[in-house]
Formats: structure tokens, sequence, C-alpha cells
């Protein structure tokens, strides 16, 4: 019975083989960890994957002439011009702080058109009615609207 002696070489590969194991473990349990301290697992991805198709209509910003909504409060002192909008809409409805970019009119702006500004969404929708928005989100809606007593028709 003859027996042979390990090599040099084995033993190295021996050891790369070990270290391979040793690595690929350290990367699991490293992953459990940033899973643990608020990195994003994986099923938050498959969450986001969702919302991959809805488009945001909105995004770009618009002159004041051209808005996509108009909201005027309910007593009608203050009128607000939506010409951006940071999410869609299927976002935008689930979140409140969602972003508008505005233009505003009332009687702390002495009449005259302030912005843009950035303002949330629950801030534009609270205490006000939507009186106006453009076809491109809504083909069915109005085309012409009165806003403090000036007729706008956008088209």
């Amino acid at each position: 019975m003859t027996t042979t002696k390990p090599s040099r070489l084995d033993g190295i590969i021996g050891g790369l083989i070990e270290a391979y194991a040793d690595n690929r473990r350290i990367r699991r349990i490293a992953k459990d960890i940033n899973s643990a301290n608020g990195h994003t697992p994986r099923w938050v991805d498959a969450q986001k994957k969702k919302y991959r198709n809805s488009v945001n209509l909105c995004r770009k910003i618009r002159k004041p002439e051209l808005p996509y909504e108009i909201w005027e409060s309910y007593d009608g002192t203050v009128v607000i011009l939506v010409v951006g909008k940071k999410q869609s809409e299927e976002r935008a409805s689930k979140n409140p702080l969602s972003i508008y970019t505005v233009y505003a009119k009332s009687k702390f702006t002495h009449g005259e058109w302030e912005g843009p500004r950035d303002s949330y969404r629950k801030d534009v929708i609270n205490g006000a009615f939507l009186v106006y928005r453009d076809r491109a989100i809504d083909p069915d809606y109005q085309s012409s609207v009165s806003v403090l007593g000036e007729e706008v028709a956008l088209s």
C-alpha cells in the first residue's frame, strides 16, 4: 500500500476552496446585516417595479398661461395653477407629500400671480375644488373656465 504525501499544490487549492466558501458566507451575512440596517431588501425592489410603467404626464413645467390644473378655494379668494408635478397621478394620489409646482393668486399677492413655487399636494387640494384639468391628463374635462371673473380659454 502506497501512501501519497499531500503536495504543496493540494494545500493551496484546498485553502482557496475554503477561502471561497468563507467569502460566500461572509457576503451572505453582510447582506442580512445590510437589510437589517435599513438598506432596501429585495421585496422593496419588487414593489418599486409596479410603478415603473406609470408615466408622469405632468413632469415638464409649463408656463402659467397653460397649466395642467386650476384649483380654486371654496370662498373664491385663492386660485392655484398647477404647472408641474414631481410624481405621476397614480403615485401622487397615494402620497400626500408629493410636490406640485404652482402659481398662486390671492388678496395676499395683491392680485398678481406669484410663483413658480413648490407646494405639497395636500396643501393644494385641501380647501379647494378642481376648476380645470388639461386634456392631456383627462380628455373628458372642460376646456374653458372663468378664473376670478376673467375668462380663460385653454385648449
